[in-house]
């Protein structure tokens, strides 16, 4: 019995520190990460312990994810484009805030390619949202020959003519209607028939 309490006051009389983050909590001292510089750990243990420093990590990404979206796909072009970053920036009109901000409107506001469709509803969030090229033979010029579209309309894409694209686009809409009417339909008949059923 002696031998159950001593283990039970080890396990729980350890060092405790205060976090000196946004949640200001009382942890055991395990959840402060051990202090590094330039690779080596010193004795000491961070003031703002695991939790608030990945909640810190987590705020800091998601407000820079289009800028870092828009660096990755300016990278990307230009490397099959065949273009230096810093040309595409400087002659082409390729700039990140820009960029950024445009990307940021259209993920908010649907995709711009032939679908329309919302990204919310989309699998893979702003992983979907994609730069095309409009004109493959034009230069590249952004906001001229480019646009923010999922990535199921750049695939299907393809070789297709901006001819082919815009029947594409028509066709679409005309989906969209239809789906939109089909929605409301089937809600409203969803809501008739369970007022029926409540009735008789």
């Amino acid at each position: 019995m002696l031998g159950i309490q001593a283990a039970e006051r080890r396990l729980f009389d350890v060092s405790r520190k205060q976090c000196q983050g946004p949640c200001g909590l009382l942890h055991d001292e395990i959840f402060f990460h051990k202090a590094t510089r330039a690779g080596y750990i010193y004795p000491a243990r961070s003031n703002v312990c695991q939790a608030c420093q990945q909640e810190a990590r987590d705020t800091e990404k998601f407000r820079d994810r289009f800028l870092v979206k828009c660096r990755s796909t300016r990278r990307h072009h230009a490397r099959k484009l065949g273009i230096p970053v810093e040309v595409l920036e400087s002659e082409y009109g390729w700039y990140l805030p820009r960029m950024a901000h445009e990307a940021e409107h259209v993920y908010g506001n649907g995709c711009q390619g032939p679908c329309g469709r919302s990204f919310s509803g989309m699998a893979n969030g702003h992983h979907d949202l994609t730069l095309d090229i409009i004109d493959r033979d034009a230069p590249p010029v952004y906001g001229a020959n480019t646009r923010w579209i999922c990535m199921t309309c750049n695939r299907s894409k393809g070789k297709r003519s901006l001819a082919e694209m815009a029947r594409l686009s028509v066709c679409w809409a005309r989906w969209n209607i239809w789906k939109k009417k089909f929605d409301i339909d089937n809600w409203a008949g969803t809501m008739f028939e369970g007022l029926v059923q409540r009735i008789s």
